[in-house]
């Protein structure tokens, strides 16, 4: 029987677990990967380095599209393409986002992208406030935390566990990120540095988070 079967591995390094997904899901083989999942490219992670890249490079365009497409800010997705090829057509840079964009002969489709331009920056403008030129640890938390209550981050995440009742993923994901910041400020406690100083001590943090999901039954 299925339950009575096992592939064990030495290592589960290099694409192990995705050649193993692709070919049993190929021949309808039921299986469950016992294989520990690195949090650095959910969503939720992708939203915290991507916010955080955008401020401390001065809200460069692929930086700033990255966080937006991360699946966290509500927005509709033919909206946010629209957005996206007028900023690339129009060369709009941090100053056009933060002071409003010029359409040329065309008032109405202005107050339009500027009305989304302003709905979107606001959750992100406020995180630049907070953590100023120089954040300390709980500086940094605090508007990590303030971002995420922005944008309804843990709704955004339930609503995906309700829709997937067999996977614990995202509530673990979330679990995680809290006690990382938790970690990050006993860490650093006191320590002021530039955001983009910041960066790679969060980036390495976030590449040591994994996450194991229990089969969701017994047959798994």
């Amino acid at each position: 029987r299925y339950r009575e079967a096992a592939l064990l591995l030495r290592s589960f390094q290099n694409d192990y677990p995705h050649l193993l997904r692709r070919v049993f899901r190929r021949y309808g083989i039921p299986f469950f990967l016992d294989h520990r999942e690195s949090v650095a490219h959910h969503p939720l992670a992708e939203l915290t380095r991507g916010a955080l890249r955008t401020i401390a490079f001065h809200w460069k365009h692929q930086d700033w599209f990255a966080t937006l497409k991360c699946g966290l800010v509500r927005f509709p997705a033919e909206d946010l393409d629209e957005l996206e090829n007028r900023a690339l057509a129009h060369g709009w840079d941090a100053i056009a986002w933060h002071d409003g964009f010029k359409i040329p002969r065309d008032e109405t489709l202005e107050r339009k992208l500027n009305r989304e331009r302003v709905r979107l920056l606001e959750p992100f403008t406020i995180l630049e406030k907070t953590l100023g030129p120089r954040p300390d640890a709980h500086t940094l938390v605090k508007g990590i935390r303030a971002l995420w209550e922005a944008l309804s981050v843990e709704e955004q995440l339930e609503s995906w566990a309700r829709e997937d009742p067999g996977s614990a993923l995202h509530s673990t994901v979330w679990d995680q990120m809290l006690a990382w910041l938790d970690d990050l400020t006993l860490a650093f406690s006191g320590q002021q540095l530039p955001l983009s100083v910041w960066l790679p001590i969060l980036e390495a943090g976030l590449q040591n988070l994994t996450v194991g999901v229990v089969p969701p039954v017994l047959d798994q």
